[in-house]
């Protein structure tokens, strides 16, 4: 009798924290939505300020590059959570309008074309669904920079 309480004790437990991890992923992802329609919206530095605590240099930052690749869009492809670390695969898509001087892309001539790329974003969340102790990005430029008729490759593998 005492182990079948035991066994019970330890399926209770097992049962809530699943559902506590759930709820959990379900918050993230719910924040995480937020965040990608408030950055993609009109009225986006004053949303991404007061929604997420950007301050003055990542919202003049971000500015600079909306500039430079107009009708920003973010389309999640991936999105994969393990307790209080997320991995999103984005695939970014803007059209490029105006020098960027950073990144690869330094030097390349706008072309006003609609260009795509992948973005992992990588989170690590506090015990809450709001607060972010760490942010990564990962950027797939190779896409941008085919496009774009960069040549930091090969010839053949330009072809593919």
């Amino acid at each position: 009798m005492e182990g079948q309480k035991i066994i019970l004790i330890v399926l209770l437990v097992l049962f809530f924290t699943n559902d506590a991890f759930g709820q959990l992923e379900k918050e993230i992802r719910e924040f995480i939505d937020q965040m990608i329609s408030d950055v993609t919206s009109e009225g986006w530095p004053e949303k991404m300020k007061e929604n997420f605590g950007w301050d003055d240099q990542t919202i003049s930052d971000h500015q600079e590059f909306r500039d430079a690749f107009q009708n920003y869009s973010v389309e999640i492809e991936h999105f994969v959570c393990n307790g209080k670390e997320v991995v999103v695969w984005n695939k970014i898509t803007a059209k490029f309008v105006h020098e960027y001087p950073y990144t690869e892309l330094k030097g390349a001539v706008p072309t006003n074309e609609e260009i795509s790329w992948i973005e992992v974003w990588y989170y690590e969340f506090a015990d809450n669904a709001r607060q972010i102790v760490q942010f990564k990005m990962l950027i797939d430029g190779v896409p941008r920079m085919k496009k774009l008729g960069i040549r930091c490759l090969s010839r053949d593998f330009m072809k593919n």
